[in-house]
């Protein structure tokens, strides 16, 4: 049996014991786990104790960059992820690891390194003739651009990617980032007939959550377009379909969305009313983005 060993501090004391490499694998399998379930902090627990055993375990590298990425220690990731892509055997690990790393660079608004690691991504994609992989780094380009403030040059990278949807979808995601784009350039025309088409897409397809993510997004771009009838239309039919269903944060978020529409119009009052009611229904359920959010809005006098 191949035993690796581990050595722990506890209480002051240092204790040591080995472990079977498939313990150690069992480590790192546990920090997935809780990676998949949000726990952050364990995972980087985990991850740790499965790189004390092995320095050369990959899956725990790709597990703390992702779990310390999680808890906004996004340097830390890099670390981690740089680490794991060392230990790269093949295209489709490389493929992984920079990307992992590309969107931790991301976070941290670290863009020339973050379009480094995509571009080498992609083109490790490409050779690999990995078209799934070669249409996520496009987008992420694509996703550093807008960062940038350049929409022209993320437009071209989305509709890049766009080509490259195998179904619907991909086709759905694509097109709400083109639409984005689009919007942020000024092209309401375009930026609509594209959000819709993301609509129909998820409607037919998509998860609920998905659906009416791109409902709200509907929403934002006809308001940006200075459209607020299509808007609030678009705002109260998903209201009824999430009220019904029961799921608060999307409530919450069409309130708040609602907000921005009665700010758009002129309407300050009602919009504050909007947001307060959002917040009071984010606060008992603990959407701390939402909170977040429009706490940012109410601080910027509800314009932001």
């Amino acid at each position: 049996m191949n035993f690796i060993k581990l050595i722990v501090l506890v209480g002051g004391c240092v204790l040591s014991f080995s472990v079977t490499a498939e313990e150690a694998t069992q480590l790192s399998d546990a920090c997935n786990k809780a990676l998949g379930e949000g726990n952050y902090a364990q995972a980087a627990e985990l991850a740790g104790k499965a790189l004390e055993a092995s320095r050369s375990d990959r899956k725990a590298y790709l597990c703390l960059g992702r779990a310390l990425g999680g808890k906004g220690d996004h340097m830390g990731a890099v670390t981690a992820l740089q680490a794991a892509d060392k230990l790269s055997a093949g295209p489709i690990d490389h493929i992984v690891a920079l990307t992992l790393l590309g969107n931790e660079q991301l976070a941290a608004h670290a863009y020339a390194e973050a379009s480094d690691a995509y571009k080498a991504s992609l083109d490790t994609a490409r050779a690999d003739k990995n078209r799934h992989f070669e249409r996520i780094n496009l987008n992420q380009l694509g996703k550093v651009r807008q960062a940038m403030g350049d929409a022209a040059g993320a437009l071209d990278f989305y509709l890049q990617g766009q080509a490259l949807a195998a179904n619907d979808n991909e086709r759905a995601d694509g097109n709400a980032r083109i639409a984005a784009a689009y919007s942020l350039l000024g092209n309401h025309d375009k930026a609509i007939e594209y959000q819709l088409k993301s609509l129909f897409q998820e409607e037919r397809v998509g998860e609920p959550d998905q659906y009416a993510n791109a409902s709200i997004e509907m929403a934002r771009i006809y308001i940006v377009a200075g459209q607020y009838g299509n808007a609030e239309k678009r705002l109260n039919k998903l209201l009824g379909e999430v009220t019904q269903a029961g799921a608060a944060y999307w409530e919450a978020k069409i309130y708040y969305t609602l907000g921005k529409l009665r700010s758009a119009q002129g309407r300050l009052a009602d919009a504050r009313d909007f947001y307060q009611r959002s917040k009071a229904l984010a606060d008992r359920i603990g959407a701390q983005d939402l909170i977040d959010e429009i706490g940012d809005t109410l601080a910027a006098g509800g314009s932001k």
